[in-house]
């Protein structure tokens, strides 16, 4: 006759036997998978540390982006008071004389009011 009496009581506990591995896909053992499933976790960090990454960059490009603008601004402002600043003093000569300085200033005035 078969033997139905329960050697032991059957519980939450109770561990299973022999052990049945979890399924996984053919070809891939049950600690490849547990590892697979392992490295799942650090997708956020690795998400979290690449936006940072395009964050700080994207920043950093604006940042010279505007400094090549303001640079550039700059320059032109400096190159328009040079010229400014030879022509007054293409337009003074030696400013030794009165006489010198009065041509100098209505030349000068001259060449603003052709500029504008």
């Amino acid at each position: 006759m078969l033997n139905t009496s329960a050697k032991r009581m059957i519980s939450a506990t109770t561990r299973v036997y022999p052990p049945i591995p979890p399924m996984s896909p053919p070809g891939i053992s049950s600690t490849a998978a547990r590892r697979g499933l392992a490295n799942i976790k650090w997708v956020p960090t690795m998400f979290a540390l690449v936006s940072i990454g395009y964050g700080i960059s994207t920043y950093r490009r604006g940042q010279l982006e505007r400094y090549s603008a303001r640079t550039a601004e700059l320059e032109r402002q400096e190159a328009e008071r040079r010229r400014a600043n030879a022509l007054l003093m293409d337009a003074y000569g030696d400013g030794s004389s009165l006489e010198g300085v009065e041509k100098a200033m209505a030349l000068y005035e001259a060449q603003q009011q052709r500029r504008h």
